[in-house]
């Protein structure tokens, strides 16, 4: 079973900030996997502080967002025509066995982990025969 799909939309915000129009965002890689009743959602995010870091669900529309620290962006020259991204957005449906009252976020050393809980009506559970 797949418990989020990842959503393939722009990768700038529908409506930019006045100082977000020349900004350019990455979807950054990550991995999930299934641990008794809960689902874990490791996010790889790279030179982001918590401070610039944005975890919000709507319905079920999971968001991640994070602006990367100016920085850590200036550890070397780049000659490339394109201008960099600047920071990671990555959008996620939840599968309505997920439970969006039971999501927690943590992160460390650069990867956000999401552990999401399994609704209690979706458990497995052993029907007794009479």
């Amino acid at each position: 079973m797949h418990f989020v799909t990842i959503t393939h939309e722009p990768s700038a915000p529908p409506t930019p900030s006045p100082q977000e129009q020349n900004t350019t965002y990455r979807r950054p890689s990550c991995r999930a996997k299934k641990e008794n009743e809960n689902f874990h959602l490791a996010i790889a995010l790279p030179g982001v502080s918590q401070e610039s870091l944005t975890v919000s669900l709507e319905k079920d529309l999971l968001t991640v967002r994070a602006e990367r620290c100016s920085s850590k962006l200036q550890t070397k020259k780049t000659f490339r025509s394109h201008s960099e991204p600047k920071g990671y957005q990555l959008k996620a449906r939840l599968h309505p066995d997920m439970d969006p009252e039971a999501i927690s976020a943590q992160l460390e050393d650069g990867v956000l982990t999401l552990l999401i809980s399994e609704r209690e009506s979706a458990r497995m559970r052993v029907i007794p025969i009479n």
